[in-house]
């Protein structure tokens, strides 16, 4: 729930100053671009944990 909310306030960071920066065709891509370097980064998200099961 935490990474969740956070995600949202961040990629609407990300987005805002894309669009003020680069130009407002690139806002939606911003968004996308960072979740996708979060994804390759960190695979289980920003606070997930890896579940390690022993057999």
């Amino acid at each position: 729930m935490l990474g969740s909310g956070l995600g949202g306030l961040l990629i609407g960071i990300v987005e805002n100053l894309a669009g003020g920066y680069i130009g407002s065709g690139m806002k939606e891509i911003a968004g996308f671009a960072m979740i996708i370097v979060v994804l390759m980064i960190r695979p289980f998200g920003m606070f997930g944990e890896r579940d390690i099961e022993r057999v």
